[in-house]
Protein backbone atom coordinates (compact mmCIF):
# COMPACT_ATOMS: atom_id res chain seq x y z
CA UNK A 1 0.00 0.00 0.00
CA UNK A 2 2.87 2.40 0.70
CA UNK A 3 4.13 1.89 -2.86
CA UNK A 4 0.66 2.58 -4.26
CA UNK A 5 0.24 5.74 -2.20
CA UNK A 6 3.73 6.99 -3.04
CA UNK A 7 3.02 6.29 -6.71
CA UNK A 8 -0.23 8.30 -6.48
CA UNK A 9 1.60 11.30 -4.97
CA UNK A 10 4.36 11.13 -7.61
CA UNK A 11 1.72 10.82 -10.35
CA UNK A 12 -0.05 13.94 -9.07
CA UNK A 13 3.21 15.91 -9.09
CA UNK A 14 4.18 14.76 -12.61
CA UNK A 15 0.67 15.38 -13.92
CA UNK A 16 0.75 18.90 -12.51
CA UNK A 17 4.26 19.57 -13.84
CA UNK A 18 3.40 18.20 -17.29
CA UNK A 19 0.27 20.32 -17.62
CA UNK A 20 1.77 23.62 -16.43
CA UNK A 21 2.17 24.93 -19.99
CA UNK A 22 -1.16 23.53 -21.20
CA UNK A 23 -3.49 26.04 -19.53
CA UNK A 24 -3.35 29.52 -18.03
CA UNK A 25 -4.20 29.43 -14.29
CA UNK A 26 -6.68 26.56 -14.65
CA UNK A 27 -4.72 24.34 -12.27
CA UNK A 28 -3.85 24.52 -8.60
CA UNK A 29 -1.37 22.53 -6.53
CA UNK A 30 -1.93 22.61 -2.76
CA UNK A 31 -0.03 21.26 0.24
CA UNK A 32 -1.82 21.00 3.60
CA UNK A 33 -1.05 20.21 7.22
CA UNK A 34 -4.13 18.95 9.02
CA UNK A 35 -5.19 18.48 12.62
CA UNK A 36 -7.45 15.40 12.70
CA UNK A 37 -9.93 14.77 15.53
CA UNK A 38 -11.60 11.33 15.71
CA UNK A 39 -15.36 11.14 16.28
CA UNK A 40 -17.78 8.50 17.52
CA UNK A 41 -16.33 5.08 18.33
CA UNK A 42 -12.96 6.09 16.80
CA UNK A 43 -12.58 8.71 19.58
CA UNK A 44 -12.64 5.89 22.15
CA UNK A 45 -9.53 4.33 20.59
CA UNK A 46 -7.53 7.13 18.94
CA UNK A 47 -6.14 10.54 19.91
CA UNK A 48 -6.13 13.59 17.68
CA UNK A 49 -3.22 13.66 15.23
CA UNK A 50 -1.42 15.74 12.63
CA UNK A 51 -1.41 14.60 8.99
CA UNK A 52 -0.40 15.87 5.57
CA UNK A 53 -2.11 16.13 2.18
CA UNK A 54 -1.11 17.06 -1.35
CA UNK A 55 -3.81 18.03 -3.84
CA UNK A 56 -3.94 18.77 -7.57
CA UNK A 57 -7.02 20.59 -8.88
CA UNK A 58 -8.12 21.38 -12.42
CA UNK A 59 -10.75 24.10 -12.95
CA UNK A 60 -13.45 22.95 -15.35
CA UNK A 61 -15.21 26.31 -15.12
CA UNK A 62 -14.19 29.57 -13.48
CA UNK A 63 -15.92 28.53 -10.24
CA UNK A 64 -15.85 24.70 -10.39
CA UNK A 65 -12.97 22.24 -10.25
CA UNK A 66 -12.11 18.56 -9.94
CA UNK A 67 -9.26 17.35 -7.76
CA UNK A 68 -7.01 14.44 -6.88
CA UNK A 69 -5.82 14.24 -3.27
CA UNK A 70 -3.30 12.00 -1.51
CA UNK A 71 -2.15 12.16 2.08
CA UNK A 72 -0.79 10.49 5.19
CA UNK A 73 -2.43 10.52 8.64
CA UNK A 74 -0.71 8.66 11.50
CA UNK A 75 -2.99 7.98 14.47
CA UNK A 76 -1.96 7.64 18.12
CA UNK A 77 -3.80 5.32 20.48
CA UNK A 78 -5.56 6.59 23.62
CA UNK A 79 -3.80 3.84 25.59
CA UNK A 80 -0.31 3.71 24.08
CA UNK A 81 0.87 0.24 23.18
CA UNK A 82 4.59 0.02 22.46
CA UNK A 83 5.34 -1.02 18.90
CA UNK A 84 1.76 -0.56 17.66
CA UNK A 85 0.97 1.92 14.86
CA UNK A 86 -2.03 2.81 12.74
CA UNK A 87 -2.07 5.13 9.71
CA UNK A 88 -4.50 6.14 6.99
CA UNK A 89 -3.33 7.00 3.47
CA UNK A 90 -6.20 8.61 1.52
CA UNK A 91 -6.20 8.54 -2.30
CA UNK A 92 -9.23 10.53 -3.42
CA UNK A 93 -10.97 12.24 -6.31
CA UNK A 94 -13.46 15.03 -5.78
CA UNK A 95 -14.89 18.38 -6.72
CA UNK A 96 -14.97 21.97 -5.49
CA UNK A 97 -17.37 24.84 -6.04
CA UNK A 98 -16.01 28.37 -5.48
CA UNK A 99 -18.56 30.96 -4.38
CA UNK A 100 -16.36 33.84 -5.62
CA UNK A 101 -14.18 33.22 -8.66
CA UNK A 102 -11.65 36.07 -8.11
CA UNK A 103 -9.92 37.32 -4.96
CA UNK A 104 -10.75 35.85 -1.55
CA UNK A 105 -13.08 32.94 -2.13
CA UNK A 106 -14.95 30.46 0.00
CA UNK A 107 -15.63 26.99 -1.36
CA UNK A 108 -17.48 23.77 -0.68
CA UNK A 109 -16.60 20.34 -1.95
CA UNK A 110 -16.49 16.60 -1.56
CA UNK A 111 -13.92 13.84 -2.01
CA UNK A 112 -14.57 10.12 -2.62
CA UNK A 113 -12.07 7.31 -2.73
CA UNK A 114 -9.93 4.79 -0.97
CA UNK A 115 -8.56 5.20 2.50
CA UNK A 116 -5.67 2.75 2.76
CA UNK A 117 -5.28 1.68 6.38
CA UNK A 118 -2.02 0.31 7.76
CA UNK A 119 -1.93 -1.46 11.10
CA UNK A 120 1.34 -2.71 12.59
CA UNK A 121 2.34 -4.28 15.87
CA UNK A 122 4.93 -6.85 16.96
CA UNK A 123 2.77 -9.77 15.72
CA UNK A 124 0.62 -8.39 12.90
CA UNK A 125 1.25 -6.18 9.87
CA UNK A 126 -1.76 -5.64 7.61
CA UNK A 127 -3.05 -3.15 5.10
CA UNK A 128 -6.61 -2.74 3.89
CA UNK A 129 -8.35 -0.35 1.53
CA UNK A 130 -11.68 1.08 2.64
CA UNK A 131 -14.14 3.31 0.79
CA UNK A 132 -14.90 6.70 2.27
CA UNK A 133 -15.89 10.28 1.61
CA UNK A 134 -15.18 13.80 2.89
CA UNK A 135 -17.38 16.88 2.94
CA UNK A 136 -15.33 20.09 2.81
CA UNK A 137 -15.78 23.81 3.39
CA UNK A 138 -12.90 26.24 3.04
CA UNK A 139 -11.48 29.64 2.17
CA UNK A 140 -8.72 30.79 -0.22
CA UNK A 141 -6.84 33.97 0.75
CA UNK A 142 -4.81 35.50 -2.11
CA UNK A 143 -1.21 36.40 -1.26
CA UNK A 144 -0.21 37.25 -4.86
CA UNK A 145 -1.54 36.52 -8.35
CA UNK A 146 -0.71 32.80 -8.13
CA UNK A 147 -0.16 32.12 -4.42
CA UNK A 148 -2.92 31.53 -1.87
CA UNK A 149 -3.25 30.56 1.78
CA UNK A 150 -5.82 27.77 1.81
CA UNK A 151 -7.74 26.65 4.89
CA UNK A 152 -10.59 24.19 5.21
CA UNK A 153 -12.63 22.12 7.58
CA UNK A 154 -13.76 18.65 6.56
CA UNK A 155 -15.77 15.75 7.86
CA UNK A 156 -14.56 12.29 6.79
CA UNK A 157 -16.37 8.97 7.08
CA UNK A 158 -14.70 5.66 6.25
CA UNK A 159 -16.67 2.43 5.90
CA UNK A 160 -15.18 -0.53 7.77
CA UNK A 161 -16.53 -3.98 8.57
CA UNK A 162 -16.41 -3.41 12.32
CA UNK A 163 -17.63 0.19 12.58
CA UNK A 164 -17.71 3.57 10.87
CA UNK A 165 -14.41 5.44 11.34
CA UNK A 166 -15.06 9.20 11.19
CA UNK A 167 -13.09 12.33 11.97
CA UNK A 168 -13.09 16.08 11.55
CA UNK A 169 -9.97 17.74 10.16
CA UNK A 170 -8.81 21.35 10.13
CA UNK A 171 -6.38 21.94 7.25
CA UNK A 172 -4.07 24.89 6.61
CA UNK A 173 -1.82 25.13 3.61
CA UNK A 174 -0.60 26.96 0.56
CA UNK A 175 -1.93 26.75 -2.99
CA UNK A 176 -0.17 27.67 -6.21
CA UNK A 177 -2.16 28.31 -9.39
CA UNK A 178 -0.67 27.87 -12.83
Amino acid sequence: MKKFSLLAVVLIIFLAAGLIKAQDNNMMLSAFVGYNMPMGTAADTYKSSVGFELQFEYLLLEDMGIDITAGYIPWNYENEVKGQTFAIIPVLIGGRYYFTAKGMSSYAGFDLGLYNTQFKNEIDNRSESKFGFSLIGGVLFPMSDNLYVNGNLNYTSISTAAYNFSYIAIHAGVSLTF
